[in-house]
C-alpha cells in the first residue's frame, strides 16, 4: 500500500513537465501546416473516374486538383476534417457510417515544394463509391466534376490532358493503384 506521506518520484516528473509546457514555445520550430485532401473514386460509363474539384483561388488557380484543405482548429479529427473538407467544396456528403466502411487514409504526403505557400503535410484519405456521385462546387472551388481517370495526366507516359495541381497526380496515381480491384468488382 502506498505511503500517502511520501513524495511520489512520479509527481516530480509531473511537476517538471507542466512546467516544462508552460515556458514552451512552438515558435521555436518551423511551422508546417496540416491538410487533408479527399479521393474519391468511382465507376461510370467512361470507366474508372474521380472526383475533383477547379481551384477557385491562388495558387493554382484554374488548375484541376481533389478536394481537401487546411486542418482547422474545429476539427475534431482528421476524418472530420476530411469530410468536412469535401461537403464543403462539392457538396458531397459521406456519412460517418459510409466514410468508416468505404474510406480509409491512403497515406501522408509531405515532400518539400508540394505546396509552394509553404512547408505542408496533407493526410490522404480514399475510397469507392458505387456510381459517381453528383458534385456542386462550394468554398473555394470554382467547378466540381466526376473526371475520368484516362483523360487525367497522372505520369509523363499519360495520354491523359488534364494536368493536376500540387502533387495531386502522385496521390491518384497512389489511390488507383491501391484501389482498382475494388472499382472492377464494385
Amino acid at each position: 500500500m502506498p505511503d500517502p506521506g511520501r513524495h511520489d518520484a512520479h509527481d516530480a516528473e509531473d511537476d517538471d513537465e507542466a512546467r516544462f509546457l508552460a515556458t514552451y514555445d512552438p515558435t521555436s520550430y518551423e511551422q508546417t501546416a496540416v491538410t487533408v485532401d479527399i479521393v474519391v473514386l468511382s465507376v461510370g460509363d467512361d470507366g474508372p473516374a474521380v472526383l475533383l474539384v477547379e481551384r477557385g483561388g491562388h495558387p493554382f488557380r484554374g488548375s484541376w486538383a481533389l478536394p481537401g484543405g487546411f486542418l482547422d482548429p474545429g476539427d475534431a479529427t482528421l476524418d472530420a476534417a476530411a469530410r468536412r473538407e469535401l461537403l464543403e467544396e462539392t457538396g458531397v456528403d459521406i456519412g460517418a457510417e459510409a466514410w468508416s466502411a468505404h474510406f480509409a487514409q491512403l497515406g501522408a504526403y509531405g515532400d518539400v515544394g508540394r505546396d509552394p505557400r509553404q512547408r505542408t503535410v496533407s493526410v490522404v484519405f480514399a475510397g469507392v463509391v458505387a456510381g459517381a456521385p453528383t458534385p456542386t462546387a462550394g468554398s473555394d472551388a470554382a467547378r466540381a466534376e466526376v473526371i475520368p481517370v484516362r483523360d487525367l495526366a497522372l505520369d509523363p507516359a499519360s495520354a491523359g490532358h488534364v494536368r493536376l495541381a500540387f502533387d495531386h497526380a502522385r496521390i491518384v496515381r497512389d489511390a488507383y493503384e491501391r484501389l482498382g480491384p475494388e472499382l472492377q468488382h464494385g
